[in-house]
Formats: C-alpha cells, sequence, structure tokens
C-alpha cells in the first residue's frame, strides 16, 4: 500500500480532495481537524485491479461529516482559551452521536467530474524517463503585449496549473485558466508539478483576469506571466505537460493553448512522447460515448472500445486510458487477441474478453458533445488517441 498525507485548508476543500482522490483510485484512511488545517490520509494498493475495485463507504464519509465540525469546535474553544488568559472560557460543545450502524445511510451529494476542481498535493514521486523535447518557440511568440495585470509574488507550487501568492499582502490562490495538468497519483502528476515549479516557484508575476474572477471552489483565476514577458500557462502547454481545455466563458486565449497543444503533440513532447508503434487504437466503430437516457444513471452502456488491429496479442496490463478532463482508468491483467475489441464501460458489471468495466463513481466520462479519449502503455507513452 502506498500512502500520503495532506492538509487543506478548510473542510469543503477537503472533501473535494477525497472526492478527486477516489475517482483516482485512492481510498480515505482517516480524516481529522489540526490546529493548521484538515489532516487528510489517503491511501492506494499497488494492485490496480485492487484500486479499480476499491470504494469509500458511505458511513465512513457519514462519520468524517460529522467528526470533523466536532472537531473544528473543539479546537477553537481550546485556541480561545489559550490565546484570552482571564477571559471566561465558552461552554464545551455537547458531544454528537454519530449515526449507528443500523441508522439508514443519507445520499451524499458527489459533485459531477470536473477538469477544474482541486487537485491533490504530494510528495515526490519517483521520476520517470523525460522524452527529449524538439525546439520550442520564443517565449514571445505567445506573451501577451498589452493587457490590465496584478502584481504577485509566488509563494508556493500545489501542481501544475495552481500555486499561491501573496498580492498586496494577502495570500491568495490561483487556478490557471484555460489549461489542466495531471492529478496527483495519475502519469505526469509530477513532471507536470515540476515543470510549474521550475517556471514561477518565488517569482514575481502578473496575473491577467478574464471574464470569471474566481472558480466556485474560491480560487482566483488567471493568466499568469513572468516578469520577462513568458505566457506560464502556454509554456506548461508548449512543453506538454498541460491539456488545452475551454471553461467558458473564460476563453480569450483558447485558440492559442490549442495551437500550442497541436505544436506539442506534433513535436511528441511531454506527456505527448509516443510510443513505438503499435497497431492498437481507439476504436470509434464500436465505441458508445452517448449512452441511452440520463448518462449519469446508465453508465454501463456509455463505453470506449480499443481495438487490436495487429497480428499478435498484446498485453495491457497497467495501459490506461483517459478523457480530456483527466478521468483515467487503468487496466487490469489483460491480454487483447489480434483482432480483437474490447469495450471499456464507465459502469460496474462482471469482466469478461470483450468488456472491462470502470465502475466509475459520480458522473460518466465522456462528453456528448464531444471529447479526446487517450491511449497509453504500461511505460506512460501514448499509443493512440482519437477526438470525436
Amino acid at each position: 500500500m502506498k500512502t500520503i498525507l495532506r492538509t487543506y485548508p478548510t473542510e469543503a476543500e477537503a472533501n473535494d480532495a477525497m472526492h478527486r482522490a477516489l475517482e483516482s483510485g485512492w481510498n480515505v484512511d482517516w480524516m481529522r481537524p489540526e490546529p493548521d488545517g484538515i489532516h487528510v490520509s489517503f491511501l492506494r494498493a499497488q494492485d490496480p485491479t485492487h484500486v479499480a475495485r476499491t470504494r469509500l463507504r458511505r458511513p465512513t464519509l457519514i462519520a468524517l461529516a460529522v467528526a470533523v465540525p466536532l472537531g473544528l469546535a473543539l479546537l477553537a474553544t481550546a485556541i480561545h482559551a489559550v490565546s484570552r488568559p482571564g477571559q471566561p472560557t465558552p461552554a464545551p460543545v455537547a458531544a454528537i452521536a454519530l449515526l449507528p450502524a443500523s441508522s439508514p445511510t443519507p445520499e451524499l451529494a458527489i459533485p459531477p467530474t470536473s477538469s477544474a476542481e482541486p487537485t491533490l498535493t504530494a510528495s515526490p514521486l519517483p521520476s520517470r524517463p523525460q522524452p527529449t523535447a524538439s525546439a520550442l518557440p520564443s517565449p514571445s511568440a505567445y506573451a501577451t503585449a498589452t493587457a490590465s495585470f496584478t502584481l504577485a509574488r509566488v509563494t508556493h507550487v500545489t501542481d501544475g496549473d495552481t500555486i499561491d501568492v501573496v498580492i498586496d499582502g494577502r495570500t491568495d490562490t490561483v487556478r490557471y485558466i484555460g489549461i489542466d495538468t495531471p492529478e496527483y497519483g495519475l502519469p505526469y502528476y509530477q513532471e507536470a508539478l515540476e515543470a510549474n515549479r521550475a517556471l514561477v516557484q518565488g517569482q514575481e508575476v502578473r496575473l491577467e483576469s478574464d471574464i470569471s474572477p474566481r472558480d466556485r471552489y474560491g480560487r482566483l483565476l488567471a493568466y499568469v506571466y513572468l516578469a520577462s514577458g513568458l505566457f506560464v500557462n502556454g509554456e506548461l502547454v508548449s512543453q506538454g505537460w498541460a491539456d488545452s481545455v475551454t471553461y467558458a466563458p473564460d476563453t480569450k486565449h483558447q485558440a492559442e493553448f490549442d495551437a500550442l497543444e497541436q505544436q506539442a503533440q506534433s513535436q511528441q513532447v511531454g506527456m505527448w512522447a509516443q510510443a513505438t508503434p503499435i497497431q492498437v487504437i481507439v476504436d470509434p466503430s464500436c465505441s458508445q460515448f452517448d449512452s441511452p437516457g440520463d448518462d449519469n444513471y446508465s453508465k454501463e452502456q456509455e463505453y470506449v472500445c480499443v481495438t487490436n488491429q495487429g497480428a499478435a496479442a498484446i498485453d495491457m496490463t497497467l495501459w490506461w486510458i483517459r478523457d480530456k478532463a483527466g478521468a483515467t482508468y487503468y487496466f487490469p491483467s489483460f491480454v487483447l487477441a489480434a483482432g480483437a475489441s474490447v469495450r471499456v464501460r464507465t459502469g460496474c458489471g462482471q469482466i469478461t474478453q470483450t468488456d472491462l468495466y470502470w465502475c466509475k463513481d459520480g458522473s460518466a466520462v465522456w462528453n456528448n458533445g464531444g471529447d479526446t479519449a487517450y491511449l497509453y502503455n504500461a511505460q506512460d507513452q501514448l499509443v493512440h488517441q482519437m477526438t470525436y
């Protein structure tokens, strides 16, 4: 088992992080309030077949939801007593009884999958071989010359697309607009984090806004520029560590990001490094991205199909497939015969030679209005991609 410990400033951010972790194959071991925030321990099994079946039970989430506010209240009481000597101490908060195991379990509202959700921070992961990048355009090729900027200093790099900054003495969290980098626990997370850190850690930056000032998590939304004029959002896409992802209505530079992503793919840099040609493809002819009725309630009928067009069987153990927003499925121990196809269904079911099951919590994966499926091998090299 692999374990990490993370700290979040608010209960809401901790809950959002837990949901994202569950969708990435992690379990929540425990969560508790501490003076510096909400501490959460995450677990992950090494066996991908175990990961695919692991789920956190609702009673555990309910217990956490009750225990955290209680702990925060008790903590506030203790802090009040220490910080205000000689003042009357507030009456202790009454104990709250957790629901007994036999009580009915209320439904939990799990937010739909969104690429704009916060991502988990982590300790460094084992490094992977880095692809050799082709020549990239100079920073001035995609720097914005005239715009209204807010000056800030970067104090912390959370992941590939999120930073903490100080603006006029006040700390704020910034989410980069128009791009998305891999979540914690997914391939290339560490590379994206390190690329972002190399660009902005400790730097004075300029923040350019778009239509929306903040996202629903309260993070400041911005295009980020170094003092040299380097466009950080664009540079991460250009290096191949970030996807160009549209978050309407904030689309001021989306055409630039799309062009930079196409260039990175053609140059096979970053996560677009190509595997040795192999005849396994994402096959639209046997895929069904729009299931009958409401996709979220018919996920077993939503599936992406992979076909082996070669003359030899392919061991697909630990291969993985993702959508544009980063939702990722890892193949279990599985061999795809020559000329055969396999459907990866979003819902749950019994694995066969023709059907695998994502068993994904929350919302469906594939966008009815169009999406891109990326297929990677066990060495995290891109094998095939298909846009519909």
